[in-house]
């Protein structure tokens, strides 16, 4: 899957889509592809993982997109 393709699903509100595409990548490929996404767009595209890839795909971020997702994910709930 290639980055514009993601964006433009995501943009576009194709959540389905993003979860079929989802599940037939593996969490290193999904991680590589969050990691490029602006900021806009990362917490969505994270959200939309099933919540035990979510966690697979959260250990292969670099650790500066997990860290700014997390203040993220943080923001949004309090």
């Amino acid at each position: 899957m290639e980055l514009e393709n993601l964006k433009e699903l995501l943009v576009n509100k194709k959540l389905a889509d993003v979860k079929k595409i989802y599940e037939e990548m593996n969490e290193y490929d999904i991680a590589s592809l969050i990691e490029e996404l602006p900021d806009e767009l990362l917490i969505q595209a994270y959200r939309l993982l099933p919540k035990d890839k979510a966690v697979d795909v959260f250990v292969n971020l670099d650790e500066e997109v997990q860290r700014e997702l997390i203040a993220k994910l943080e923001k949004n709930v309090a």
